[in-house]
Formats: C-alpha cells, structure tokens, sequence
C-alpha cells in the first residue's frame, strides 16, 4: 500500500458509501436516533411516524397485490401466456408469419417424411432439446435477470475503481486482471447455476438418455454445448462493458476477451462433469443442486483453476500491453512462453478430464 494515498482511499471510501436522501428509511432513522443518543436536540416526530406507518402501508400494498395479481401471476407461470396484451399481439403475429413462410405442422412433418437424410445427429437434437427446454421453464432463465442486475451494478460502479490505479494503489494491469478474476466468479456463478443441476434435472426420464445413440461422453458434451451460451454471452458483454468504461486499448480489450472465453469454456465444463459425479436424480430442484456439496466443490475447483489460468497469462499480456501502449520492448523469455501455454494446456486438461469424470461416474451408477 502506498501510504500517501490514504487520503484519497478515504475519498472513494465517501463515495462508496450510502447515499442520503429524505425519502430513505435509514434518514428517518438517523433522525430519530441521533438525538437520543448525542443529546442535541429533539427527536424528529415527522421521521420517527414515518418509520412506523411506512412498513405498516407497505404490509397492505403487499396484501392488496398478491389478492389482485398472485393468482393471476402463478397461472401465467405454469400455463403460459393468456389474453391480449401487446406481448401477446406479437407473439401471435410472429407465430402466424412463421407458419406462412414455413408451413404448417402436418406440412413440416410430410416434408421430414420424404427427407431421408436426417438435418442433425444425435448429439444436435441434444443441444435443441435442452435449449428448448431451458427457454420454457420460466424458474430457469429468469434468474439470468438477477445476475445481469447484479452485473449492472458492478459495471456503475467499476469506473470508480480506476480511482484505485489513479492513486498508484493499484497499477492499471492489477486493475484489469482484477476485472477479469471478477468476470471469472460471475461466469462460475453462472455455470454453477445453470451447468451444473443440467444432468440432475433429467430425474428418472434420465434412462431415456441412455438409450439414445451416443456414449455417456458425447452427452455431456451436448449438455456442455446446449447450456453455454447464457454463460458466453454474459461473460463477454461484462468484458467489453468493463473495458469500454475505463477506456481500454485494443489489445487489452481482445485480449480480456479471448481470456474470458476460453475460462468460459473451461468452467462450464468443470460445472458439467461435476454435476454428473455428484448427480441428485431425486431433487427437482436446480437451485438446491446448485448448493450442494457438489456444488461446493466445483466452485473450489474453479477458483483454484481460475488462479492457475490468470497467473500463466499475466506475465505475456502486460508485456505485451505494454508494447502496445507506451512502444515498450518486447521482453518475453522461455518462462513468459511456459507460463501461456501451461493456461492454454490446463484448460484443454480440465475439459477433457471433467467430461471424462462424469461419464466414468454415471457408467458406475448403471
């Protein structure tokens, strides 16, 4: 730490603190409270009303909504969509083009019929199987909303985080590879929702899978393959977002992005062949599986993993980097180059050996 920056760090520490609003409940407790416990003044009436009466109004708002709309809400959840809102307008006008351009069903279904040839292999009908399935259950892809919010507010505030670089706290590549360790944990966050419970979900209709024409292996890298592109395209929007923000270089930026993709790649497929080691057929429930003790141990995995991975490709991007920025010379030795291809040849290994752990432990379970 620099100690002639601890005037600054108290600077940022005040801007990351909570905002102050007459409209916030914690104003109206300050008011309540400061009087009684410094002893200047009276304690404000107006706030300490407002403390009581706000939850009480907020109690029979709740009430009111869940009588007029829970019903109705829970309904749409199971059954789908009903009635005449513009969604509804759209989504039947889209319906009716693509049936026009591409005909009706019985129409598909004679054309498949003289069609021999089969549009995809086993492994493809996997992939659209569990994409189809993914996007109807409405518990499933929802919970992308949480992330993405949750991703919102760490972008808001990453700009602030250059303060940090500002004031020789942090250097500039500390700052990015701190971004992408940050990237890193949203994508095993990600994949440990959504990767992981893929084969517990299947519950008994699993056996259905063994009879399918493929080996355990390639199941699982369909599972892999039909689950990843949430997780993708989260990982690479936080990336680019994060470095626009501070105004990164070109290199930097497509470095950051190649980086979290193939970190991307690797964790989801750690997420995959864990959940196959450590199935839960009985639990219907994806966010229970994802707090398994299976679970926990992929996530110690990924961010071992994710250290290793990082800490190979630091020595070659901020050289690299600072070819690109300040006209630097290019100071690679042997070590710089093992370190590279260490990341690049842990990654292929924690592929190959977690498909390969969780098909050799569900063969077991046969």
């Amino acid at each position: 730490l620099n100690p002639e920056s601890f005037e600054s760090i108290g600077e940022i520490m005040t801007l990351l603190s909570a905002p102050k609003s007459s409209i916030l409940p914690s104003d109206w407790a300050v008011n309540v409270l400061s009087p009684l416990l410094f002893g200047n003044g009276n304690v404000d009436l107006w706030s300490l009303a407002l403390l009581y009466s706000t939850p009480v109004a907020l109690y029979f708002i709740a009430a009111w909504s869940h009588r007029r709309f829970y019903i109705r809400g829970y309904s749409r959840t199971q059954e789908g969509r009903h009635g005449k809102s513009l969604l509804m307008h759209l989504r039947d006008w889209w319906m009716k083009r693509s049936v026009k351009r591409a005909g009706s069903l019985d129409d598909r279904i004679a054309e498949m019929e003289r069609d021999t040839r089969r549009p995809f292999g086993a492994l493809g009908q996997l992939i659209i199987k569990d994409r189809i399935i993914f996007t109807r259950d409405a518990s499933q892809w929802s919970n992308i909303l949480v992330i993405v919010s949750l991703m919102t507010i760490y972008l808001v505030n990453y700009k602030n985080f250059s303060a940090f670089s500002d004031i020789k706290l942090m250097g500039d590549v500390g700052l990015y590879f701190f971004n992408l360790a940050i990237c890193g944990f949203v994508i095993m966050a990600l994949s440990g929702r959504f990767l992981f419970p893929s084969i517990s979900l299947e519950g008994r209709s699993f056996w259905m899978l063994l009879q399918a024409p493929i080996s355990l292996e390639r199941m699982l890298v369909g599972k892999w393959l039909g689950a990843m592109l949430p997780v993708v395209v989260v990982g690479q929007l936080m990336i680019w977002a994060s470095n626009i923000l501070v105004l990164q270089t070109w290199f930097y930026m497509l470095a950051g992005c190649l980086i979290v993709l193939l970190m991307t790649l690797t964790i989801a497929a750690l997420a995959v062949g864990f959940g196959a080691v450590y199935p839960q057929f009985h639990n219907p429930n994806a966010a229970s599986i994802a707090s398994s003790f299976g679970s926990v141990i992929f996530m110690l995995l990924s961010i071992f993993y994710m250290l290793l991975y990082l800490a190979g490709v630091f020595r070659v991007v901020s050289v690299v980097g600072a070819w690109f920025e300040r006209g630097k010379a290019i100071n690679l030795y042997w070590f710089d180059y093992a370190g590279l291809g260490f990341s690049i040849g842990v990654s292929a290994l924690v592929i190959m050996v977690s498909i390969k752990l969780g098909a050799a432990s569900l063969r077991r379970r046969l």
